[in-house]
């Protein structure tokens, strides 16, 4: 197993993935108790069917690319959604409805997913986070709590830094298990030949790894279902760009409250994590895959807000 470990990036998302999550026995931290007070800790009253409508747009970005977002809700401070690689902004509907008459909400399509545009063949960490800045600008977001699955745990970290005086808090949701720095070409590479040379069975075949046994079949197939419709060379780019990203270097500078949700299928390495960001916290959900938001919203939801709760209270 340790040597294995040795094989693939640290800081990776997919870490646990490559590794096979249910040969890692550990005791879980505990999650914390429900919250008692979320519509009077996010600062804003509950609106009716008119706040928590949510909307569709799309941001021009400066290359041209189309990115589309969905956006709704109000109050003071904003929930910003990130989806994790192959993904899209439909991975958080429920959650955007869940949490729209207390906050505002918005759910980004990173370049090359879901309905933002394809044409953008140089995606990186570095233009997804530019990105959501531009449309944490034209939406006016001035207190915003960046929520980030998977890959986007360490996008969050680019926005928050481009953001530091707008950024409330970071929310990494099942990632950031063990923060880490840049991989070498050659992990790099091996561990893209596979997908360079046959896309989908082998993408499929890496995030088959990150479900468990309770995992619902629909949750499976959706995500399953979605590689499909990805275009290799532009979203290989962006992944490829997380191999090169110095997640400890980067967090150093984020000074805003981390709170993590993450599943104890992999351990949090929470004392390690801290050597890099001593306000690193983490909310553990139990018996569940890689796609909390999905596969049990409802105990998700009530975990993002004591997450919310946690980071919001101290900035």
């Amino acid at each position: 197993m340790m040597r294995t470990m040795l094989l693939v990036p640290r800081h990776a998302w997919f870490l646990g993935i490559a590794l096979n999550f249910a040969a890692c026995a550990h005791a879980p931290e505990p999650a914390a108790p429900p919250s008692t007070n979320a519509a009077a800790t996010a600062g804003a009253p509950a609106g009716g069917a008119e706040s928590a409508a949510i909307r569709d747009g799309v941001l021009t970005a400066a290359d041209g690319v189309n990115i589309h977002y969905r956006e709704g809700g109000r109050g003071e401070i904003a929930l910003f959604f990130l989806h994790g690689w192959l993904g899209d902004a439909h991975w958080w509907d429920e959650q955007l409805t869940q949490f729209a008459p207390r906050y505002r909400v918005v759910a980004m399509d990173i370049a090359g997913h879901g309905e933002s545009g394809k044409e953008r063949k140089a995606s990186t960490y570095q233009t997804a986070a530019a990105d959501a800045h531009a449309i944490a600008d034209k939406l006016g977001l001035k207190r915003i709590v960046w929520i980030g699955h998977s890959m986007s745990g360490e996008i969050i970290i680019e926005a928050a830094n481009r953001l530091p005086d707008r950024t409330a808090c970071l929310i990494p949701i099942d990632t950031l298990k063990e923060i880490g720095g840049p991989a070498s070409r050659e992990e790099t590479d091996a561990f893209f030949a596979p997908l360079q040379k046959d896309f989908v069975p082998n993408a499929q075949g890496i995030l088959k790894k990150a479900f468990v046994a309770s995992s619902p079949e629909s949750v499976v197939r959706r995500v399953l279902d979605g590689v499909a419709t990805m275009k290799p060379e532009v979203v290989i780019p962006i992944l490829r760009s997380g191999f090169s990203y110095d997640a400890r270097t980067e967090i150093r500078k984020v000074k805003a409250p981390i709170v993590a949700v993450n599943s104890d299928i992999q351990p949090t390495k929470l004392e390690e994590n801290r050597k890099y960001a001593p306000q690193f916290e983490v909310i553990v959900m139990k018996n569940v895959g890689h796609w909390p938001m999905l596969e049990r919203a409802g105990e998700f939801d009530s975990l993002l807000q004591q997450a919310i709760d946690r980071g919001t209270a101290k900035r």
